[in-house]
């Protein structure tokens, strides 16, 4: 378990761009969304994005168990659900974070 935390950690790490920021030592600024831009990013929105990255990653290993022979009803409905939740809520929130980034995205 040690193993996947530290795994898990460098994910949301590398993929919030924290080797890019040490580098190159973007600006922080008070607006947390770049608009306009989908190539550049703040910081805070490089570690909403990874969050998101990383929710999605740990939704689909929530829903693994669920082909286990003999697992209770219970453990496997709350698993389903709570699973089905997480990938939903992260495809909708990547929407609203493209719609934040570019005003006016599948819009019409």
């Amino acid at each position: 378990m040690t193993v996947y935390a530290l795994v898990t950690v460098s994910y949301f790490l590398i993929t919030g761009g924290i080797i890019y920021v040490v580098i190159v030592e973007p600006p922080s600024r008070p607006v947390p969304f770049l608009a306009y831009r989908v190539n550049g990013q703040y910081i805070m929105e490089r570690l909403a994005s990874s969050f998101l990255f990383t929710m999605g990653g740990l939704s689909f290993i929530i829903l693994d168990p669920l082909s286990a022979p003999k697992i209770p009803k219970l453990n496997r409905f709350l698993l389903l659900v709570i699973g089905f939740v997480c990938v939903l809520l992260n495809f909708f929130m990547a929407g609203v974070f493209m719609r934040m980034k570019l005003p006016g995205y599948l819009m019409g």
